[in-house]
């Protein structure tokens, strides 16, 4: 996933980012729209902001990322 109009990106454990949009994932979620409506993206230091670090594989978000966008 990698979107040339994102305004967010999820990095998963190994390193793999995604670029998609905070629309679609605060309209799925909850907890990202609480993050995303706050501004209260964590981020680690030297870490540009709208990056969210996930502790899980690539394989997983993309699997879930499939189902979230509709084809």
């Amino acid at each position: 996933f990698s979107f040339s109009d994102s305004n967010l990106t999820i990095r998963s454990k190994d390193g793999t980012r995604f670029l998609i949009h905070k629309s679609i994932m605060s309209s799925v979620s909850g907890v990202f729209r609480d993050m995303l409506s706050l501004d209260q993206i964590p981020s680690c230091d030297n870490t540009p902001d709208n990056v969210v670090d996930l502790p899980e594989c690539a394989s997983y978000i993309d699997l879930l990322l499939i189902y979230i966008y509709p084809s």
